[in-house]
């Protein structure tokens, strides 16, 4: 089942459910969330969807203090696909942790600090990057090969930020 809610202060995710007649959260495998998600919904997705919610698609919400909470999707091992929210300047420590179903998590530009082990045997994961920000411009004599090489390079540092030194050819490699 594929739904979208939206949250606000009175509507937690688990009565945004119940409003769109969904008896059994666990009968959710993809799902929209709009609105400002709190420490509640995290917890809810946590124990009542971790085996079976697939596709979570946070991208047009917001998230209270604009943090992935610590621990948030511990063990959710039904998950396979996530979109953080533009608003997201930080994913916590062991948020991730152990989904080892999750092959996909995009993450924009906006997060600027990843905390440790935030990817905590994730075995399949791929992280897609976001960038509002403009590529230095290539020169035109470039061929494609190098076009390519000089883009990914360029994404590479980008990316270098989030992870200690020497680790990013080790994380490049698992990609």
């Amino acid at each position: 089942m594929n739904l979208s809610v939206t949250l606000s202060s009175e509507i937690r995710l688990g009565q945004a459910l119940k409003e769109a007649g969904i008896k059994k959260p666990a009968s959710v495998r993809k799902i929209t969330l709009n609105g400002t998600l709190r420490l509640p919904d995290f917890h809810f997705i946590q124990t009542k969807m971790r085996r079976t919610l697939q596709v979570l698609n946070m991208g047009n919400a917001s998230v209270e203090g604009n943090k992935i909470p610590d621990w948030a999707f511990n063990h959710c091992i039904g998950l396979i696909s996530v979109t953080i929210p533009e608003s997201v300047v930080e994913i916590g420590k062991c948020s991730f942790w152990e989904c080892t179903g999750l092959s996909s998590v995009i993450i924009p530009d906006s997060v600027t600090e990843i905390g440790a082990d935030a990817f905590f045997n994730c075995t399949g994961i791929g992280i897609g990057i976001t960038s509002s920000s403009e590529l230095p411009e290539k020169p035109d004599e470039m061929d494609n090969d190098v076009q390519i090489q000089y883009i990914t390079d360029t994404k590479l540092k980008w990316l270098a930020q989030f992870f200690p030194e020497n680790v990013l050819d080790e994380v490049v490699n698992m990609l």
